[in-house]
This record gives structure tokens, sequence and C-alpha cells, in this order.
């Protein structure tokens, strides 16, 4: 059996622990000097550079355009609401026809190519929306969220994986498993005050050297200490 097994997923951890093998939840990290939130001057000169239109209120979601990621939430979002909806896809991953046209139609925003400072696209964004609510179709603890989170923006998401354990709701972050309270969550976090939202500080501690040290703890925690570990 192996010593310990890290995972960000809340059900591979609980699978393992219910097999008696040594697992620790471990989420993932992000770079905070490259996640940050910018000024509104920046944000202007952000959308400028990438042609988006300055005085529309913008909701982004950074992830495949597949079927299972539930980008009809975002779709009939966009349909009802007087806002710019972005969503940022992989060609990596492939492109579901079927998701790009229903997209398209509803006036979403489509970005599918590699972008180099992807920082960029969170920091021109007002929000953050993260729809999905298939296991399979994101890691546990979803990495666009917690780069949102770094931006400072609000975000609007599912309670996926092990988000809930990680992050009360409140001050910018709202829980919505169903797509009508998803549409009043957006609604509540376009009315929020800036300076009432404190994403960044929740994911303080993400940064990877306080991932790496908690790695650690766990190691010395769960781990037989007699023996030599290798992490």
């Amino acid at each position: 059996d192996p010593d310990l097994i890290l995972t960000p997923s809340p059900e591979v951890y609980n699978s393992y622990t219910s097999l008696q093998i040594k697992c620790a939840l471990i989420p993932m990290g992000i770079d905070p000097r490259r996640f940050r939130p910018v000024t509104h001057a920046e944000k202007k000169q952000l959308r400028e550079k990438y042609s988006i239109p300055t005085d529309k209120y913008v909701l982004l979601h950074v992830g495949h355009l597949q079927p299972l990621r539930n980008l009809q939430w975002i779709a009939r979002a966009s349909e009802q609401m007087d806002c710019l909806f972005i969503v940022v896809g992989s060609e990596s991953m492939g492109v579901s026809a079927e998701i790009y046209e229903r997209l398209k139609k509803s006036g979403v925003y489509i970005i599918y190519k590699y972008i180099e400072k992807i920082e960029e696209i969170y920091q021109l964004a007002d929000c953050y929306l993260f729809p999905v609510t298939d296991d399979r179709a994101a890691i546990g603890t979803p990495l666009s969220v917690l780069e949102a989170m770094a931006c400072n923006l609000p975000v609007v998401t599912t309670s996926f994986g092990s988000l809930p354990r990680l992050f009360t709701p409140g001050n910018g972050l709202f829980y919505a498993d169903r797509e009508e309270e998803f549409l009043e969550k957006i609604l509540e976090a376009r009315n929020l005050n800036t300076i009432d939202i404190n994403n960044r500080e929740k994911v303080d501690l993400f940064d990877w050297d306080s991932i790496v040290n908690e790695i650690l703890i766990k190691a010395r925690t769960i781990c037989d200490p007699a023996k030599k570990h290798k992490l």
C-alpha cells in the first residue's frame, strides 16, 4: 500500500479512506503575484487590448467547451441578462460543436485559443462563473475558481468538489446549485459593492509555498514517522 495519497478531490479522498488507505485532501495552488486584483484604469486598458467593451458588465468562465461543463446555464443567462458573457475554452481538449453553437447563438463571446497571459482575462472581467455540477468535468478543487478569487472577482459557483469545505459563502462568494438560484446570485454579485469583496483574502493560503508546507505537515501527521518519505 502507498504511504500516503494526496488528492484535491473529496470523492477520491472518501474512496481511499473507506478502504483504510492513508489519504490527505490537498487543494491546488496558485501564484498570487500573477493572479492579482487590478485597478479600474488597468481593467479598462485590458479590455481595450482584447477588444472587450469597456461599458459592459463582464462575466467570465474558463474551461472546456464540452457538455459536462453545464454551460447551458451560462447560455440561458446570457439570453436573459444585459451583460457580456465570455467563455474561454481550450482547443487541446476538443470543442463540442453543439456547445459552441449554443453559446454563440446566445450571444456569448467565445475564445478557444491559447492565451499566454490568462490572468489578464480574469482581470478584465467583473465576475467569475462556475456552473459545473458533474464530478467528471473538473478537478476536485477547481483551479479557475481559485485564480478568479485571487483576482478578487466575485464568484458564483456550484458547491463543487472541495469548495464548500474550503470556503464559506459571503463577501463575494456565492453558491448556487439550481439554475434559478444561479441567475439570482449573478444579480446579487452584480449589485455587490467592490469594497465588500474579499475573495483575495480567502485564498491567501493557497500559494504554492503554503501548499507545499501543508503537504509536509500532512505527511508528518498521517504517515508513520518511523519511515522515510520522499515527497
